[in-house]
């Protein structure tokens, strides 16, 4: 999944989670975000993932959009088999702190226009911040077609075996070289197009931020009812 397949579904979509206001969603990220962080029980991970999944089912999103928390829960698996010692219960609960945090991001950004997640972020953070976040958003899934673009063109052109590892081993520096070489023609690129259009440090981002809906102030409580329960949950444990 590419950034216009992420951008088609955040903008076209169409359900009560589409239509909440773009501050109450991030506040609501903030919220669970800080909820799968401080919580050391493997059942609040547990319910927190079922929450998570019953909010993808209202947003009218696809199982397909939800796979890419497979890429941290990788990650997780492999930290989790490292501290394997502690137990079985103590490693799954590493992997779904991983994927229940790439969740709530993935429903922030398939719901919300980028564009909108930056314009409240901008609200609170310092205009460079928000502008290397913004620019780095971009850049990271031009880079991440560009990838794919290239494994497919050494698939086609033989340049990989698995028999072969130093041949492999090869055309992964070949290609990392090819992609570093790129990421820095599209900075210099990018900053010429900032320069031409009279950038001045600050990329002007709008969006409707008035919390006023119902749907809103719902989405709001039901987040703080989530970060209270694992706060009183962690109080008493």
């Amino acid at each position: 999944m590419n950034i216009s397949d992420i951008d088609y579904v955040a903008i076209y979509g169409n359900s009560k989670f589409h239509n909440i206001t773009s501050s109450a969603k991030v506040i609501f990220t903030c919220l669970v975000l800080t909820s799968i962080i401080i919580s050391q029980s493997l059942i609040v991970q547990i319910a927190l993932l079922g929450l998570l999944l019953s909010l993808y089912k209202v947003a009218n999103l696809s199982l397909r959009i939800a796979r890419l928390a497979i890429y941290p829960a990788i990650f997780a698996i492999i930290f989790a088999v490292l501290v394997s010692r502690q137990g079985l219960d103590y490693s799954l609960y590493i992997m779904l702190k991983a994927v229940n945090a790439a969740l709530t991001m993935i429903l922030l950004i398939t719901t919300t226009p980028y564009v909108e997640v930056f314009a409240v972020m901008s609200k609170v953070l310092p205009d460079l911040l928000v502008d290397v976040f913004f620019m780095t958003y971009r850049s990271f899934f031009i880079l991440l077609d560009r990838i794919n673009s290239l494994l497919k063109a050494v698939k086609v052109k033989g340049g990989y075996h698995p028999l072969r590892v130093f041949l492999n081993i090869r055309t992964i520096a070949a290609v990392l070289g090819t992609l570093i070489l790129h990421a820095l023609d599209m900075s210099e690129r990018m900053y010429k197009i900032l320069e031409l259009r009279g950038y001045s440090g600050k990329i002007p981002i709008e969006a409707n931020m008035k919390i006023h809906k119902k749907d809103d102030y719902f989405l709001l409580s039901l987040g703080l009812i989530v970060l209270v329960g694992v706060v009183l949950q962690w109080n008493i444990l």
